[in-house]
């Protein structure tokens, strides 16, 4: 990478892994406050850096050495600078002439002359006049990783995935395992547009199945096909095959709408179910493929995050924006760590936390969060002792806890009010009496043994605090009945 010195030099790749392939090799600058400047680009099967061929200019080598170049203003003061001694080391107009096409590359001698005759200073504005209102007409620049097409073509096949082993040039099509044997290939572009036109067309329904398969999943805990990666002879086959074909269609017909499919789902009788266990039904279908019952269900990692700030009162319900770094405590070190976000995240929701494959979340990872190195089209559902630890002592979590306390010490309302409020609001029910009961006798305790150590104020926070922190490690906190 390039030292920012603001001088020119030698950067250096190798291109030994690439050798006899196709490459395309491109210098880009993303910095939208600075400029790259290219000055010969050298091919050498050596590593040693080249040596300059000609000698380059020593007024132009004293001008980039020159530490005050700073504005815009001192670089106009250094070109006078330039062009002043150029002349008073000139013998000739003519010896004048060459030293000034030596420095500015103009492709006419009568811009030269011009230069001479006009005065540096006249000459230098026009150009600083020029350059800015140039500037005015460029738009900000936007970076994002995009597919170009660059003179896109047919390749040969990669004998036993061996590029230096070529065998026979395949024509760009979509793959025969999934489309028809005899189809037409691409002979304009990439193919990308086409492969979309493929994907999207009425005549394809695989990938309509298999996305209505995936939300249906996140539902319903299982897939109407319970591979959802494999939609294959090796895979399982479908419980209800004419439901899948419905919700594809419908899914089709909606304009490809996700957000249709899943009102679609939430509103249905199959969702509202209860999940009592019916003895008859469970005779006949003891592992409720059929789903006589709504299953139990564990929040995904992501959902549990989400739900304890929404509880705590502290979930910043902004939509879209950058993403927020992500917390990084000082347990987890590694190359490349990132310097440490908030805690609290900001409040974003977490699908706005930047993912860092080697800085991952803690809390997340205990509760099955999939390592972001491949795809994955179901996650599991483990139940092991370090999920409820991390409930128990993790910073984030004790954190929520107390600003839930904090809310509601500051709220006028009754106790017994408050303790129905915390129930609804964790546990989507109201509390029964003997909860009710348990919870007053709860904070009384916790809030003498509080008192030993603070202030009354404190006393009673802590108390609060600690209720709320036992409802976010309740099981029912984590599980959808």
């Amino acid at each position: 990478m390039p030292s920012g010195s603001g001088h020119f030099e030698w950067q250096s790749k190798s291109l030994s892994v690439d050798r006899n392939r196709t490459c395309h090799l491109e210098i880009v600058g993303r910095d939208p406050t600075g400029h790259i400047v290219v000055d010969k680009i050298v091919f050498s099967d050596l590593a040693e850096v080249p040596e300059i061929s000609s000698p380059p200019n020593r007024y132009v080598v004293e001008l980039l050495n020159r530490s005050d170049l700073k504005s815009l203003r001192s670089l106009t003061s250094a070109y006078e600078d330039m062009l002043r001694l150029s002349r008073e080391s000139s013998t000739s107009d003519r010896h004048s002439e060459w030293l000034i096409r030596s420095i500015f590359p103009f492709r006419r001698m009568e811009d030269a002359a011009y230069l001479l005759e006009a005065g540096p200073r006249h000459q230098v504005q026009l150009l600083a006049a020029a350059r800015s209102s140039a500037e005015k007409e460029i738009p900000q620049s936007v970076f994002a990783t995009v597919a170009l097409d660059h003179r896109p073509h047919n390749v040969r096949i990669h004998t036993r995935g061996d590029h230096k082993n070529l065998g026979e040039e395949v024509p760009r099509r979509f793959l025969r395992v999934l489309a028809p044997e005899h189809q037409q290939s691409v002979t304009q572009g990439s193919g990308r547009l086409e492969l979309a036109q493929w994907v999207i067309s009425p005549a394809n329904p695989l990938p309509a199945r298999v996305l209505v398969n995936r939300v249906w999943k996140h539902h319903f805990g299982r897939g109407i096909v319970d591979s959802p990666d494999n939609f294959g002879k090796t895979g399982d086959g479908p419980t209800h095959p004419e439901l899948l074909d419905y919700l594809a269609s419908r899914f089709i017909d909606s304009d490809w709408s996700i957000k249709s499919i899943h009102r679609l789902l939430l509103l249905s009788s199959s969702y509202q179910m209860s999940n009592r266990i019916s003895e008859a039904a469970s005779k006949f279908d003891p592992s409720n493929r059929l789903l006589h019952h709504i299953p139990i269900r564990r929040l995904e990692a992501e959902a549990i995050r989400d739900s304890v700030l929404a509880v705590s009162g502290q979930l910043n319900r902004r939509l879209f924006g950058p993403s927020v770094t992500p917390h990084v405590s000082e347990h987890q070190q590694g190359r490349g760590r990132p310097e440490s976000g908030p805690l609290l995240g900001e409040g974003r929701r977490s699908i706005y936390i930047e993912v860092r494959r080697n800085f991952l979340s803690p809390m997340f990872l205990v509760f099955d969060y999939p390592l972001p190195t491949s795809t994955l089209g179901g996650r599991g559902s483990s139940a092991v002792p370090s999920q409820a630890l991390i409930m128990m002592n993790n910073a984030f979590v004790r954190e929520q806890a107390k600003s839930w306390g904090i809310r509601l010490l500051s709220s006028p309302e009754a106790t017994s009010t408050k303790i129905a409020g915390m129930f609804l609001a964790a546990l989507g029910r109201p509390p029964s009496p003997d909860e009710v009961e348990d919870a007053q006798s709860f904070l009384q305790d916790q809030k003498e043994l509080h008192l030993r150590e603070s202030s009354p104020y404190q006393a009673k926070l802590g108390a609060w605090s600690d209720l709320g922190h036992v409802l976010l490690n309740s099981t029912e906190f984590i599980f959808v009945q």
